[in-house]
């Protein structure tokens, strides 16, 4: 048996609440008993002086759980314990307003019991709190003159019995003051049919052709309130309608855009919205096209606008492929031409087609090729990517971008013409993916494309020189226009920027549910755990599928080789000598040519089919002689004047460079004809602007 340390306060009869010490009286089994030493967790109870029970050694926790347990006081009554006030409900409001309810709580206790909480056993009640001799309106009054001469409240001796009867109530909850806690709704003081009024004008608005400003919003919804919730019903004023429009989520400056953009904002649906999950990679792809809001050279030397094509793997965020693609924009006057760079309609003309949309399919196979001029963090053996496992699988991995191989199994499309022709279709069903179309006009179903887009934006897109943003608004202060990337150049940009500025960038939604203080992971790092996880390693596509989903061509075959987009391809091997010069005998609108597949965005080589062997003949691109100038990607089409700040070249007036024989500046074309010569001075002047605006290095 242990013995209590001396140390410790002698037995008060009463122990704290929560302890019992030697000395204290308490009732168990009926009768009556003294506590006379603690073991550990053992009490050992004598019997009350006169009391007929045996001494008796119990558990402490037998001894609480007795239905007639108590601890009694030095008259023999049990002691009834104070309820522990319910701190919590102070949860949620200010400190201030918090410290006030505690200080009441102490001064209604007071005013209720004649003595503050936790004051020491024997206590006498202060003057003028005696409840034996002052009634509680007299200590009432008492409190009210108290707490105006010491803490400067001014308070009444009702709002003490305010107090005290909300404090018996509601417990501490009821000491607070509500006017501190009260919630403002999202209608604020407006009549709630007031506010459905308004949302129903709103959408009815949203629905119609011609866009209106918000004043005529306010117009409507006064003069439609008057009539149908009769002249009692009063609506707010234009500031507080304009407060009321934000708190609903409704941006006022939004209601005169045009009636598409009006249109896809109401077709949002209702929350509460799902969350897109996979669970492994390739499980779920969202593919969809969008504006880059960016610039470029088109092949017609004007500056044209940049849709991309992008599918990106749900489960690991990745940006598994991405095809850009210009629009050629029909012919423009002289003046229209001056103000090209700064347009940001959307030019008609050729965008994404669905070969392109069979293309995006074919690089979501095969590894990425690491791009002459790509910085070496974009190699694949330098990323989190399971590089090792990768490599024997595919060899062409060891000179591979840092971007995952993914094979899709869903794909997740929208209405466009670009998915929901039959050459997309036909190429799913080969590969075996399954096509999931989303709902019309419902961009909420492929939010995670939606959002990626959003951020190739505001990561890519703005930092180029001819950045456009969306509208006016979201522009630079200043573009550059004499300085235009070819759609080669933004592409190889786009490419390395996946590699090195996207694959690598920790994502905010790649962080565990279950360790969310571990730092999020990158898409490459995310990849490389779903591939273990999933015990399988994507097989890359074969050479003669990847083929199979290139673009086509139908072109003949010269002495020199294959003339294909201005360009020169032949076979140094003398695999094209069968097929040289020879028609292939297919007629329609092949007329005779011959199957050709390439890559827009690898012209170093195209691959020729011959139909009657099945087999495929590599053509690469041949090099342009020493004596000729470089095939210039900026043609004659954008002279000095039609770019704003360019000036006349300072070669102009002068032939670019001298042929044999010829004098540096000499003009003509060895024609003979008169005015040839002078014609040619000029075509080159405006050539040489034209390559100085494309030539950004």
């Amino acid at each position: 048996m242990s013995v209590v340390p001396e140390s410790q306060p002698p037995a008060a009869g009463l122990a704290p609440r929560g302890i019992l010490a030697p000395g204290d009286q308490v009732r168990w089994m009926g009768s009556h008993y003294g506590v006379s030493a603690l073991s550990g967790t053992t009490a050992h109870l004598e019997p009350a002086s006169g009391g007929a029970a045996p001494a008796v050694s119990v558990p402490i926790q037998f001894l609480a759980a007795a239905g007639d347990f108590a601890v009694l006081d030095r008259s023999g009554r049990p002691v009834s314990a104070e309820p522990l006030p319910n701190w919590s409900m102070l949860e949620g409001v200010s400190a201030e307003c918090a410290h006030e309810a505690r200080m009441w709580r102490r001064h209604v206790i007071e005013v209720d019991t004649g003595l503050l909480p936790e004051v020491p056993e024997g206590s006498r009640p202060r003057e003028g709190y005696d409840p034996e001799l002052f009634t509680l309106v007299e200590r009432y009054e008492r409190k009210a003159a108290e707490l105006q001469a010491v803490l400067g409240w001014k308070v009444s001796w009702k709002t003490v019995q305010r107090k005290r009867l909300a404090f018996l109530r509601e417990d501490i909850w009821g000491l607070i003051d509500k006017r501190r806690t009260r919630q403002t709704t999202v209608n604020g003081r407006t009549d709630a049919r007031v506010v459905d009024l308004l949302l129903a004008l709103q959408e009815r608005q949203a629905k119609e052709e011609a866009a209106t400003d918000a004043r005529t919003l306010f117009k409507n919804l006064r003069r439609t309130a008057r009539a149908r919730l009769g002249p009692g019903v009063k609506v707010p004023a234009d500031p507080t309608l304009y407060a009321l429009l934000k708190r609903l989520g409704i941006d006022a400056l939004q209601l005169r855009d045009p009636t598409r953009r009006r249109k896809d904002r109401l077709n949002r649906p209702a929350p509460p919205f799902a969350v897109t999950t996979a669970t492994a990679p390739g499980e779920l792809v969202q593919i969809d096209s969008t504006a880059l809001d960016v610039k470029v050279l088109g092949d017609d030397g004007r500056p044209t606008q940049v849709e991309l094509t992008a599918a990106i793997d749900v489960f690991t965020r990745s940006i598994i492929a991405a095809v850009l693609r210009p629009k050629t924009a029909g012919r423009r006057k002289t003046r229209q031409q001056t103000r090209a760079l700064l347009s940001t309609g959307t030019s008609k003309g050729r965008a994404t087609k669905a070969v392109d949309a069979s293309l995006l399919l074919a690089l979501c196979m095969v590894p990425a090729p690491m791009r002459p001029g790509f910085d070496g963090a974009a190699s694949a053996a330098r990323s989190d990517l399971p590089y090792e496992e990768l490599l024997e699988v595919d060899a062409r991995m060891e000179h591979a971008a840092a971007r995952p191989v993914i094979m899709p199994e869903t794909i997740v499309i929208d209405h466009g013409t670009v998915f929901t022709g039959q050459t997309f279709f036909d190429a799913c069903s080969y590969l075996g993916i399954s096509v999931r179309p989303a709902r019309k006009r419902t961009p909420t179903d492929k939010a995670i494309v939606e959002r990626t887009f959003a951020s190739i934006k505001s990561l890519f897109s703005q930092h180029v020189n001819s950045y456009t943003g969306r509208d006016f608004s979201r522009r630079g202060k200043e573009i550059d226009p004499d300085r235009l990337w070819t759609l080669q150049e933004l592409d190889n940009l786009l490419q390395e920027w996946i590699a090195v500025g996207w694959q690598a960038r920790p994502h905010e939604e790649l962080r565990s549910p279950y360790e969310p203080n571990l730092p999020p992971l990158t898409p490459n790092q995310m990849y490389a755990a779903g591939v273990q996880a999933a015990g399988y390693l994507p097989i890359p596509l074969g050479f003669a599928d990847y083929l199979q989903l290139l673009p086509t061509a139908w072109v003949g075959v010269r002495d020199d080789g294959i003339r294909f987009k201005n360009r020169t391809y032949d076979n140094f091997k003398g695999e094209l000598e069968e097929v040289r010069n020879t028609p292939s005998g297919l007629k329609g609108k092949k007329r005779d040519g011959w199957e050709l597949r390439y890559n827009p965005y690898t012209p170093e080589q195209v691959w020729l089919r011959d139909h009657r062997s099945g087999e495929w003949i590599t053509a690469g691109l041949q090099a342009p002689a020493p004596d000729r100038r470089p095939v210039d990607t900026a043609p004659v089409g954008l002279g000095h004047r039609g770019v704003r700040g360019a000036r006349r070249p300072p070669h102009a007036g002068r032939s670019h460079r001298a042929g044999p024989g010829r004098p540096a500046g000499a003009g003509g074309t060895g024609s003979g004809r008169p005015g040839c010569g002078e014609r040619a001075r000029r075509l080159r002047a405006r050539a040489g602007a034209g390559w100085r605006v494309g030539a950004v290095r």
